[in-house]
């Protein structure tokens, strides 16, 4: 937890020290999204199944958006959120719960919340056709991949049919 919490409170981010780190991130692009087929297909499904929920971007970001972020993006980034107000701190073993509580106060207390935005209720214009998108990249077997939006659950005790659709899913695929 001081770790954690000294990691949380304290970034000491230098431009150099950033230079190096974002060539890192876009080798990690290049080898796990742009040279891999699969996470390609998936990037683009997924860019073009979702118009305006986050889903819609990958989670270690477009190229182009890496190759101009600055320092100080990440720096306001990371001020931004960075707040044991918006952290879940994960516990796992043989422990007492007054123990960790004490350990969470003594390491995290200190530091100060941030006000955070109100998330967005992202809602996704009605599909109005079907979408098609074919990816070319060097692979062994060719690969079709469908998707579809589905119902969400807003309301636990009215909202069966989000379930019914894992029970459907489980049927289809035999798990």
């Amino acid at each position: 937890m001081k770790l954690e919490s000294d990691r949380m409170h304290n970034l000491n981010l230098s431009a150099a020290e950033f230079a190096k780190e974002i060539k890192v991130v876009m080798e990690e692009r290049r080898m796990r999204t742009d040279d891999d087929p699969q996470s390609l297909l998936y990037e683009n499904l997924m860019a073009n199944a979702y118009q305006e929920h986050p889903y819609h971007h990958p989670v270690i970001g477009w190229m182009n958006d890496l190759e101009v972020l600055t320092v100080k993006d990440a720096q306001d980034w990371y001020t931004r959120w960075y707040a044991p107000n918006n952290a879940t701190l994960v516990i796992a073993g043989d422990v007492k719960a007054a123990d960790v509580f004490a350990l969470a106060q003594r390491y995290y207390g200190s530091i100060p919340k941030v006000v955070q935005q109100q998330r967005r209720d992202f809602i996704e214009p009605k599909q109005i056709g079907i979408k098609r998108l074919v990816v070319k990249a060097p692979a062994e077997l060719p690969q079709l991949v469908m998707s579809y939006h589905t119902p969400t659950v807003k309301d636990p005790a009215q909202d069966w049919k989000p379930y019914a659709l894992e029970i459907l899913a489980g049927v289809l695929d035999g798990k």
